[in-house]
């Protein structure tokens, strides 16, 4: 939800004042809507608003998915390296998956840098969707292929509800939104991936 600060709007109207005012880009009274009040003023201080708000929504949900990009990466790089040595299909698989989630990341990051937003470290404080993932995120456990395969097809379960979750927030700019529905898409692609060889290796124990 976009909030609108209307206090500030009435303080600088009444002031003779504008919220609008940076170093970078300074009001002067030469510009055509700089009378107080008048309707192409007020829609100009209500679209910057908007934008900024736009804006940081915009970078909070891709940092939480740079987020989730970086445990994938680091529970892929685990189950790669707990592999047995007569699974290289497995470790092929997972390195696959660590590829993925590192060109993600990059795009992720690259577009944040655009918005002028900060780059999420171990440090920042998430948001919801890094959040809610936080309660599903991948773990593996067991050294049978089929429990291994069911544990990397959760975790993917889990991503695709994050990526979900960021397509539905409003507040998120269209150039993100078609970058965030693509890497849904390619991740969607792996998440099937693995749901046909964990299915594969069901089919056999039965």
């Amino acid at each position: 939800m976009i909030i609108i600060d209307y206090s500030l709007l009435i303080i600088c109207a009444t002031r003779g004042s504008s919220p609008l005012a940076t170093s970078h880009s300074p009001l002067t009274p030469n510009q055509p809507w700089h009378k107080i009040g008048s309707p192409a003023y007020i829609t100009l201080i209500l679209n910057r608003n908007i934008m900024s708000t736009l804006t940081e929504n915009t970078t909070e949900v891709l940092n939480d998915l740079l987020q989730i990009n970086n445990d994938r990466i680091e529970g892929y790089t685990r189950a790669q390296k707990e592999s047995r040595d007569n699974a290289a299909d497995l470790i092929g698989l997972f390195q696959q998956m660590v590829q993925q989630s590192e060109t993600c990341a990059s795009e992720l990051r690259s577009m944040i840098t655009k918005y002028g937003g900060e780059v999420a470290t171990g440090s920042t404080t998430m948001g919801k969707i890094y959040r809610a993932w936080m309660d599903l995120k991948i773990t593996f456990s067991g050294n049978d292929r089929r429990t291994v395969l069911a544990s990397c097809e959760f975790g993917e379960d889990a991503a695709q509800k994050a990526y979900k979750a960021a397509l539905d927030e409003s507040d998120v700019d269209d150039e993100a939104r078609i970058l965030i529905s693509t890497q849904k898409g390619q991740l969607r692609n792996s998440h099937d991936l693995i749901k046909k060889m964990r299915d594969a290796e069901a089919a056999k124990a039965s």
